[in-house]
């Protein structure tokens, strides 16, 4: 069997180079773009986007003394009763 010589000349090794440097800045500029998208233009929406969701809230303001009464009235309805305590309808 023959094996197989691999004849490297000045113009062959050129032009690998050539092709490895285009893939790489093709990978580099792949990763810097992705790097930019993900970190500078999602965080810029994402900031305009609460800067018109701020203008659509209402700002009212919430009396917390008439809120807590409210949540106090709502644990009072879903609390669980004891047997003892439960009037009898028929009496």
């Amino acid at each position: 069997m023959e094996k197989l010589k691999l004849k490297l000349n000045t113009e062959k090794i050129n032009l690998y180079f050539h092709i490895l440097t285009a893939v790489s800045v093709v990978v580099l500029l792949t990763i810097v773009s992705l790097f930019l998208y993900r970190n500078f233009y999602q965080t810029i929406t994402q900031s305009e986007e609460i800067l018109i969701l701020q203008g659509k809230v209402a700002s009212d303001v919430v009396n917390m003394n008439k809120f807590n009464k409210i949540l106090e009235k709502i644990k009072n309805k879903t609390e669980s009763r004891k047997l003892g305590e439960i009037k009898n309808p028929f009496d």
